[in-house]
């Protein structure tokens, strides 16, 4: 059975669910990048994933049972599979060379209450570079929704900051918008540093006149191919309030937007962790502009833009160059 790969994220690690979907006994049927995935725990309840399909018949792995023994089993004829991918057994077929029977077995870690696949074979999968763990004393939410819209219009709407104060102005954007509305001709200052790794990083904020800036100053990033963080102004010294969020592409224009939220105040007050109920809010806020853009996927060109747009405009540039050296990755067989 040749192997299946992945046509944008080839190579690259990536968020898929939230860890606490996956339980014991009962495997997870997910996709990423247009293929099928099953994850499941092994006997010691470390988190596993395969292809979802089994090299006999091509039946998926998903719709099976988990026999105790830390093997997933085809739901079809019975055989069953290790988290590497080699088969266990066959039923009726005493003489097989199990270890020749193979599904693709995919490398899958657990990181800040989220799922990560190594879109790849395991076996290649190279050290995770994940968002380093934020330690004690700081705490948040994960919030996942699926919405059909491309990825890449998924992570340059994300990272524009000028539509803040409209699209957001009963949460993350009120501020912004109060600040607007007393000044209408004020302008975004920011400065935006390119990264070796073709990502970047933006400090914005709000000009109120010539060389007056407003003591709130914000920062957005850029993490290629499908990821940004970005920090929420707050007006207490040594306050910290962040978003991470992975755009995640499912099919070709479907898209999983994984938002995990922490801050590193208010635990146990009640005022604080609203904050943690905002983060659905946003996302509900940000849905039907995204879901409306046509086309869905980023363009090279044919949009106006002005110099607030700058995230968005980087983010094209590299989109657009990216794109263009992928071409040659082919996808093979496609489940």
């Amino acid at each position: 059975m040749r192997t299946v790969t992945f046509p944008t994220l080839h190579g690259y690690w990536s968020p898929i669910t939230a860890a606490s979907r996956l339980k014991a006994g009962k495997p997870l049927g997910l996709v990423l990048d247009g293929v099928p995935v099953v994850a499941f725990r092994d006997e010691k309840g470390q988190a596993r994933a395969l292809v979802d399909r089994c090299p006999h018949r091509s039946v998926k792995l998903s719709i099976g049972t988990m026999p105790g023994d830390g093997t997933i089993q085809c739901s079809f004829h019975g055989w069953r599979f290790g988290g590497d991918g080699v088969c266990r057994h066959i039923p009726l077929n005493p003489e097989a060379k199990l270890s020749a029977v193979r599904a693709q077995a995919m490398a899958c870690e657990e990181r800040e209450g989220l799922l990560w696949l190594y879109a790849g074979e395991a076996e290649n999968a190279p050290p995770p570079v994940m968002p380093p763990p934020l330690g004690e004393g700081w705490f948040g939410s994960v919030v996942e929704r699926d919405w059909p819209v491309h990825w890449s219009r998924g992570v340059q709407t994300a990272l524009d900051v000028a539509h803040v104060p409209f699209v957001h102005p009963w949460s993350i954007g009120a501020a912004f918008g109060r600040a607007l509305g007393k000044m209408p001709n004020a302008q975004l200052g920011h400065k935006l540093e390119q990264r070796p790794d073709g990502g970047f990083h933006m400090d914005w904020w709000v000009e109120t006149g010539p060389g007056v800036a407003s003591p709130d100053v914000g920062w957005v990033a850029f993490h290629p191919p499908h990821a940004m963080s970005l920090g929420i102004p707050q007006k207490r010294p040594g306050r910290k309030s962040l978003l991470f969020i992975w755009v995640v592409p499912l099919s070709e224009n479907t898209s999983r937007n994984i938002v995990v939220a922490r801050r590193n105040f208010g635990k146990f007050s009640l005022l604080p962790r609203i904050y943690d109920l905002l983060t659905p809010v946003i996302l509900a806020e940000d849905r039907r502009n995204k879901i409306t853009c046509w086309p869905s996927e980023v363009p090279a060109g044919g949009e106006v833009s002005m110099p607030s747009d700058a995230p968005s405009i980087a983010f094209q540039r590299w989109y657009r160059g990216w794109v263009s050296e992928r071409t040659s990755i082919k996808q093979v067989d496609r489940p």
